[in-house]
């Protein structure tokens, strides 16, 4: 079998990563394809941009698949005040 006008045994295949024995070509890919899928979603933010006026954002204290449900804090116990009283219920202040 022939590639390029030589034989397939006759081609160095390129020096490899020491750990995981791949060649480097495969490793140094990483950068440009990074890179243009990095450009790719620009477009994409740029064009929801122009069509739209809003740009995406993201709540950090969202996960999905919780329900939002109040999480009472066991290590900080927190006094609970009546409305218009300005008591605090369950606390030894008088």
């Amino acid at each position: 079998m022939h590639a390029l006008g030589l034989a397939s045994d006759e081609m160095f295949p390129g020096p490899t990563t020491p750990d995981l024995e791949w060649q480097t070509w495969i490793v140094y890919s990483a950068i440009p394809l990074g890179t243009a899928l990095m450009c790719f979603r620009f477009l994409q933010v740029a064009y929801t941009f122009a069509r739209t006026g809003e740009l995406p954002h993201h709540d950090h204290s969202h996960v999905d698949g919780l329900d939002d449900v109040d999480v009472i804090d066991e290590f900080h116990p927190h006094e609970i005040y009546t409305a218009g009283s300005g008591k605090a219920n369950g606390s030894n202040k008088s």
